[in-house]
């Protein structure tokens, strides 16, 4: 890099780190500390929060990961936000880009209370539960499909395509 891109180049903003952030999914879509995520919401709200991503172009839009963070967001137009994933373990499903994000270690709750134990209250698939927050949904997949002790975090979506099949989700982003 010379000195010049170094002097005059385009400065990036770096993702926070996730050890004192506390993030709630409820109806309404998303509280990190105190600002409120609507969900869908554009993506530039969520990169003035948490700083810069990298983009990884799918077979269905756009995914952006703040790789310090454990978080990453799906989109199929590139700036409409409709998902957001909190990655507090490893997971079967996980890709070699979800695996190039550190986790989250700050506190996260669906609806004020601790995620894991909202989530194993929820309608239990072969490979993950699902609960109904209002219009949204909030999806916590098992990260080893062979033992449900262990989820690899939560997602929250208010896309209305994602069905309780596992299949469709498979098809949907490519995993097969």
């Amino acid at each position: 890099m010379s000195i010049f891109s170094l002097l005059f180049g385009k400065k990036t903003k770096p993702s926070i780190m996730s050890d004192n952030l506390s993030i709630d999914m409820n109806q309404l879509g998303i509280y990190v500390d105190n600002t409120h995520f609507p969900l869908p919401c554009d993506i530039s709200l969520l990169k003035s929060f948490f700083g810069d991503t990298r983009n990884v172009r799918t077979k269905v839009g756009m995914n952006y990961y703040w790789d310090n963070t454990g978080i990453m967001c799906y989109t199929r137009d590139g700036k409409t936000v409709h998902t957001l994933a909190v990655k507090v373990n490893n997971s079967d499903l996980s890709t070699a880009e979800d695996n190039k994000m550190t986790l989250y270690k700050g506190r996260l709750t669906v609806n004020g209370m601790d995620w894991e134990s909202v989530m194993r209250r929820g309608k239990s698939t072969e490979f993950f539960y699902r609960i109904t927050l209002g219009n949204l949904s909030a999806v916590s997949e098992y990260g080893d499909f062979m033992d449900d002790t262990v989820l690899s975090g939560v997602e929250i979506t208010s896309d209305s395509t994602i069905s309780d099949n596992f299949e469709s989700i498979v098809d949907e982003y490519g995993l097969n």
